[in-house]
């Protein structure tokens, strides 16, 4: 498996200089950013990420990643969100998930509600 990742920092839209520190900890990354922050100043952090599997039959998973890492970075985080939306609004469209389960939970309160109503209309008739 071959993962990409990019870290941006920009200062009023604007590519602005930042420290990265990563390490390894085996089975945990971290990645820690240090900018020299200004007061009233607007920061904003764009990070890209990719995951290349070996079941996408590509010859080199590192060359891969990084090829797909910069096409992220050229179609830019707007455009990669509003991908990503469509394409699981896709996905629940064609899955057609019904939520049964609430449906029977509301219809069984209901017929707990209409039986205590009775209940409560029986007793109150002795």
């Amino acid at each position: 498996m071959g993962i990409a990742s990019s870290t941006e920092v920009l200062l009023d839209s604007q590519k602005c200089y930042f420290n990265r520190f990563v390490k390894d900890l085996g089975s945990v990354i971290t990645e820690n950013l240090e900018v020299e922050a200004k007061e009233g100043k607007s920061y904003e952090i764009v990070k890209l990420s990719v995951l290349v599997s070996s079941r996408e039959n590509v010859e080199d998973i590192f060359k891969s990643s990084i090829s797909k890492l910069e096409r992220a970075k050229e179609l830019g985080v707007e455009r990669l969100l509003s991908e990503h939306i469509e394409e699981y609004d896709k996905l629940w469209d064609a899955a057609k998930v019904e939520v049964i389960v609430m449906r029977l939970q509301i219809e069984v309160l209901n017929l707990m509600f209409s039986i205590y109503l009775v209940w409560q209309i029986q007793k109150m008739n002795m």
